[in-house]
């Protein structure tokens, strides 16, 4: 059965996130599937990465049409490149995709059942990354 995908928040952009195993990828530097939603609801599509380096990866998002990136641990260095590539970052998720996907579209992310393992909160783990976005005004 099929369920429904909910289409990103971002008028005209793509959600990306990256999958292992039906689940949210643990790191997005190791990561080697890419479930990529469009602007639409109904355009889906998995892709395989072939690893590429750091600074490939924002460009290679961006040529997808990717505008928000729901991943695993990154570090700071990969996440700053994609900022500066325009990408929203939402880091240290955790859960099966599809959950992941229902609960990004209510805006629920930031609860406790999708953070990584070892996290006391997506406020804890990932407060370095909404430190920076609310910097750079991402």
């Amino acid at each position: 059965m099929t369920r429904a995908v909910p289409a990103p928040q971002t008028a005209g952009e793509g959600l990306a996130v990256t999958v292992f195993q039906g689940q949210v990828s643990p790191l997005l530097e190791e990561a080697r599937h890419l479930l990529v939603l469009g602007p639409r609801p109904g355009q889906r599509r998995c892709l395989r990465l072939e690893r590429p380096g750091q600074a490939s990866r924002p460009e290679a998002l961006r040529a997808l049409g990717v505008g928000t990136l729901i991943c695993g641990a990154a570090c700071r260095e990969t996440e700053a490149l994609l900022r500066r590539a325009g990408i929203r970052v939402e880091s240290f998720v955790a859960g099966r995709v599809e959950e992941v996907l229902r609960a990004f579209a209510q805006g629920g992310l930031g609860e406790g059942c999708f953070c990584q393992p070892g996290c006391s909160g997506r406020r804890a783990c990932g407060a370095r990354g909404r430190r920076a976005r609310a910097g750079n005004g991402n």
